[in-house]
């Protein structure tokens, strides 16, 4: 018999000593942590494109809407529709309602009886309608509804809202659901935003220039999706729900603002929120304003009136960020 060779012997038992497994597993361990920061951010670029998308086609929605009415939408409506015939009952419309058939949604649009049936609750199946169009893939909004039990109905979530203005939702003192207001005229519902309750805008109110007014922007959805369960409701990102929060914010504050947002629809316990501070307020709804919020790093995406997007950081000049939203505020703009 032959002897085996003493090298080839030793070659067949060599094997990787501990320490040298420990090197390997920590190089691998060292790699995946460069490579996670990476991937996460890869996935939020790419939900952010795609919230810039889904703000495009809604500014361009608003667009044909226009092309179509020669007007923009009611920002939300009241008492009375656009063309002015009064309604027996607090119609409770929003703007987002009123785009639809603009982004494919002519069969939900269909459901609405605009003067028969009042927008809170007669319909309120449709209330919970799920419309991708209207949802931010970084929020978790996607299949979550509010359950509103005074409605009673559920109120699916949503990222976008309506701009009105750069202060609050009108300088009239009366809610907007007060009934001294069924009158047409009977309260003041201005601002100076691109919408507004119960009348509607034309593009040659935009003094300021269209590609110089923001006309809608980004807002984390309420993360308490049951009254009863939470004892308070947040109505924040509900687009059928014709409210400042639900469907409309302001200027007042900059974007993701540590300041609370202040609401009669939003929770007072959140008032030291880091991503939706609130504070809840009673009485007069007009006093209300909701800052544009979202969970993008650093700032927030927003639609202007000629259709383009901007991202806006969280440290703009407050100045700079009031003027974007006004109409005729004639402001000299820089640095946008």
């Amino acid at each position: 018999m032959y002897a085996k060779h003493p090298r080839l012997l030793g070659r067949c038992h060599r094997g990787f000593t501990l320490v040298e497994l420990l090197v390997v597993i920590a190089i691998i361990a060292i790699l995946v942590a460069l490579l996670l920061p990476a991937v996460q951010a890869a996935r939020e670029a790419a939900r952010r494109t795609q919230c810039t998308n889904n703000l495009k086609q809604l500014g361009l929605s608003v667009l044909n809407f226009e092309n179509h009415e020669s007007r923009l939408p009611v920002g939300n409506m009241g008492w009375h529709h656009p063309t002015g015939q009064p309604s027996n009952a607090w119609m409770g419309f929003t703007a987002f309602q009123q785009i639809l058939p603009y982004i494919e949604q002519q069969a939900v649009y269909d459901q609405i009886d605009w003067f028969n049936a009042p927008g809170c609750c007669p319909w309120a199946q449709m209330h919970d309608i799920q419309i991708p169009g209207y949802q931010c893939p970084s929020d978790d909004t996607k299949g979550r509804s509010l359950w509103f039990y005074w409605g009673p109905a559920y109120f699916a979530r949503s990222n976008y809202v309506m701009s009105f203005g750069s202060d609050r939702y009108s300088p009239d003192s009366r809610n907007v659901q007060n009934g001294s207001c069924r009158t047409k005229g009977a309260c003041d519902h201005d601002n100076d935003g691109a919408f507004r309750e119960g009348e509607s805008r034309k593009l040659r109110s935009f003094v300021d220039g269209t590609s110089q007014t923001v006309m809608m922007s980004e807002l984390v959805a309420g993360r308490c999706d049951s009254q009863p369960d939470c004892g308070v409701f947040d109505l924040r990102g509900c687009w059928a729900e014709p409210f400042m929060g639900p469907s409309a914010y302001t200027h007042r504050l900059t974007p993701n603002s540590a300041a609370p947002d202040s609401s009669g629809y939003c929770p007072s316990t959140y008032i030291n929120d880091p991503i939706q501070p609130c504070t809840a307020v009673s009485g007069s709804g007009q006093t209300w304003y909701v800052a544009a919020r979202s969970l993008h790093p650093g700032g927030v995406n927003a639609v202007y009136v000629d259709g383009h997007v901007s991202f806006h950081d969280d440290g703009i000049d407050h100045f700079l960020w009031k003027a974007l939203s006004t109409i005729a505020g004639e402001e000299v703009l820089s640095g946008q």
